[in-house]
């Protein structure tokens, strides 16, 4: 395999390999004015992966330092891994940085953890 298939490979991965249709939809923001708000639909299947993750991980501790503790490293890994392949997004308002995209992303996947942690830990079903 040649190099640019590998890059093209890599870079595929940071969406899951989604059809591109799939991505375009997740790309659209909730209404017109993007550049001073960022949330889209990506905010929202970061939210629904907390829950998921955050389901897997409470099935094997409800310890909460160990509870978020391996929910956040998880998820820093898979922002990091987009950063590192180049797919995370800039923001208009902060130039370059990728830093808006990561942090609005994983505040929706840690508010998604909170509501499976305090669910299980109230023993009430989601």
């Amino acid at each position: 395999m040649d190099h640019s298939k590998i890059n093209n490979l890599l870079y595929k991965s940071g969406d899951l390999f989604l059809p591109k249709r799939v991505v375009r939809f997740l790309d659209q923001g909730f209404y017109d004015s993007q550049e001073r708000f960022y949330i889209n639909f990506w905010t929202v299947l970061h939210f629904l992966s907390g829950i998921i993750i955050g389901k897997m991980v409470s099935m094997h501790t409800m310890n909460k330092l160990h509870y978020f503790g391996t929910c956040i490293a998880i998820h820093t890994s898979w922002e990091v891994w987009q950063v590192y392949i180049g797919m995370a997004k800039p923001w208009n308002l902060s130039g370059s940085s990728n830093l808006i995209d990561s942090f609005i992303d994983t505040a929706a996947f840690v508010f998604g953890t909170i509501i499976v942690f305090h669910k299980k830990k109230s023993n009430t079903n989601i």
